[in-house]
């Protein structure tokens, strides 16, 4: 019985080391990749004065790493946080 458990919790510790690998794969899918297409869309919609895409994303993500857009960038980590987990 003891050998039972020793494996259930082997399997537990598993599993969570698994989801929390992917809550953090999702973390940086997020917010290195989803925000930055986001961006790279507004900029086209929108028509952002600034004269170049790349430049206007980057900017963009400069100012979210800096804190200065903190809603936007814990959104953006939660939505990868739920698809790398989904998709585990």
């Amino acid at each position: 019985m003891k050998r039972f458990f020793l494996l259930i919790l082997d399997l537990w510790r598993q599993r969570a080391k698994l989801y929390i690998s992917a809550a953090v794969i999702g973390v940086l899918a997020g917010v290195f990749v989803l925000y930055p297409i986001n961006d790279f869309v507004y900029f086209h919609e929108h028509g952002v004065a600034e004269p170049n895409a790349g430049k206007y994303v980057l900017s963009q993500l400069k100012e979210s790493l800096k804190g200065n857009t903190p809603d936007k960038t814990r959104f953006y980590a939660w939505v990868g946080i739920v698809l790398s987990v989904l998709v585990v």
